[in-house]
């Protein structure tokens, strides 16, 4: 984990803005356990490969990220204002909706790919919803 954690902390830190073109914005350094939760959704890796990658594998794995076709993404703040309801009535509803691109942890909010959650939430709301995200 301290080969990877060198390689993000030089590749990586110094950004103060990281905007990957698959969706995911981040305002803050780029952490190694931020690109370590990445590489796990992505990629169904558990922590402990992830940790045990070498610099080489790291940035194979962030190149295959970078160049994936960009995918709208929607929180689920994002998702009650475009159904009109209120975060905590959808938070009700979690355990039926499809599972998330990136599953949120503590400050990180769960991020669900728009094309997946669409679907979902015309079904349970009785609405019709663009194929691009309003957002």
């Amino acid at each position: 984990m301290a080969e990877f954690s060198n390689w993000v902390r030089k590749s990586i830190s110094p950004l103060k803005k990281i905007r990957l073109d698959w969706g995911l914005v981040s305002t803050e350094l780029f952490s190694a356990s931020a690109l370590t939760k990445v590489i796990q959704n992505e990629f169904e890796m558990s922590i402990r490969d992830v940790g045990d990658l070498t610099p080489t594998e790291c940035r194979k794995y962030w190149r295959d990220l970078v160049d994936r076709v960009p995918t709208q993404t929607v929180t689920l703040q994002q998702i009650a204002g475009i159904v009109h309801r209120s975060r905590r009535s959808l938070e009700k509803h979690k355990q039926n909706m499809p599972r998330p691109l990136i599953a949120g942890t503590g400050r990180t909010p769960a991020t669900w790919e728009w094309s997946s959650i669409r679907p979902w939430l015309e079904e349970t709301f009785k609405c019709t919803l663009p194929n691009r995200c309003p957002h």
